[in-house]
């Protein structure tokens, strides 16, 4: 009896508060879109591929088969070597030399550390796959582009120096893209909706508990 008499206290409240909730909800939906389309920062993403790969062509069938599979179990290692403070620090003397003219521009040593670089950069790989994928996320395309670029032969350079082999490869290299990250909108908005919703129920349901 208590539970239906609860129940029915709260079909009341939400009842009193409908006005308030879908108020609420537009008005959280709105901020919400207004800021993810006008007012959040573009994000642009550039990607460059690394083939892990033995140059040992003398070996085929079973032979290549198993040098295949310990190529995709060393990725692991290889992964954690990309994303050392080593590389980072490789990768900020490339972008801030005034001999490399592989990038853009020559990027000021104040503005940019390993520190600030490994931040904008993600490291990642495919289950069963030779490929590992270098990416940098920025405010600017050729950014992107370039420190992307930068952490991947850093990170070559690194391996070759550690290991003594030559099987990485640079399959793709980063390069700019036009069209920035999705924002989410639509996430954005169907939360602050949802959000907005809420607060205006819960505020009803204090208003009535309090009285």
């Amino acid at each position: 009896m208590k539970n239906e008499i609860e129940v029915k206290e709260l079909f009341i409240i939400l009842k009193k508060s409908l006005l308030k909730m879908v108020a609420l909800a537009i008005i959280f939906g709105g901020l919400a879109f207004v800021y993810t389309h006008f007012m959040k920062s573009s994000t642009y993403s550039s990607q460059a591929a690394i083939l892990v790969n033995n140059n040992n062509g003398k070996k085929s069938g079973t032979g290549r088969f198993r040098e295949q599979q310990a190529d995709i179990q060393v990725i692991t290692t290889y992964k954690e070597i990309a994303r050392s403070n080593p590389v980072a620090k490789a990768a900020v003397r490339n972008l801030t030399s005034n001999h490399n003219h592989d990038f853009a521009k020559k990027y000021s040593r104040k503005k940019l550390n390993y520190e600030k670089l490994g931040k904008k950069i993600s490291v990642s790989s495919l289950t069963n796959s030779q490929m590992i994928y270098i990416s940098a996320n920025t405010k600017s395309s050729k950014q992107s582009r370039d420190y992307a670029n930068a952490v991947a032969q850093a990170f070559i350079a690194r391996v070759r120096h550690l290991m003594h082999n030559n099987d990485l490869t640079i399959a793709a290299k980063a390069v700019t893209k036009s069209k920035p990250v999705s924002k989410h909108t639509s996430v954005m908005v169907v939360t602050g909706v949802v959000f907005g919703a809420f607060v205006g129920f819960a505020w009803e349901f204090v208003r009535e508990r309090v009285r």
